[in-house]
């Protein structure tokens, strides 16, 4: 019954998502829930670098971030830009070279979207808000298949109904993280 009531949360969201139509032969690579601003993604910062400058040498049709790149629950947007400047430029860099970015928010980087005039100078990079339906066709345009894919936090049953709460939620926690970060806990 969870997978039922599940799916059919998804079915009735894809009116709301992205729609992408892409042959057999794109390349696509798709990560989530890096938490940049965390201090735990910092021992794989340089894997994490290598691994994008590896995709961007194959010369790859779709980066897709699926939520939670940045974690603005745990720091402001400005400190994290600053901090992985880096990485921000790699990924325009990619964009730059004909990769197209398409970055789905997760509930750590909702309020990325009030920062969307930083990513204007982002070649062939999107923002949104919901999920993203990947369409598969064959050679001949029949449909291969169809990937749906979104963040997932929208159906976690205890965030589903606070997103109006999100500008507050990573307000306090940012505040309660800092604070106990200075006490010397993780």
């Amino acid at each position: 019954r969870l997978t039922e009531a599940y799916m059919s949360r998804v079915l009735s969201d894809k009116r709301n998502m992205k729609e992408v139509v892409v042959g057999l032969h794109t390349r696509a690579f798709v990560f989530s829930d890096v938490h940049l601003g965390y201090h735990r993604f910092d021992p794989n910062r340089k894997l994490f670098e290598r691994v994008l400058d590896d995709y961007a040498s194959q010369k790859i049709d779709y980066l897709i971030i699926l939520g939670d790149f940045i974690d603005l629950w745990r720091a402001e947007f400005e400190e994290v830009v600053l901090k992985y400047k880096s990485i921000f430029e790699k990924l325009r860099i990619m964009g730059a070279n004909g990769t197209r970015i398409i970055y789905i928010l997760g509930n750590h980087d909702y309020e990325v979207s009030k920062h969307k005039e930083y990513f204007d100078h982002f070649p062939n990079l999107e923002i949104i808000g919901s999920g993203l339906m990947y369409t598969v066709l064959e050679d001949t345009g029949n449909i291969k298949g169809v990937i749906t894919m979104v963040h997932g936090h929208q159906y976690d049953i205890h965030l589903r109904y606070l997103t109006k709460l999100y500008p507050f939620i990573g307000w306090f926690y940012r505040r309660i993280y800092k604070f106990t970060r200075r006490l010397g806990f993780s």
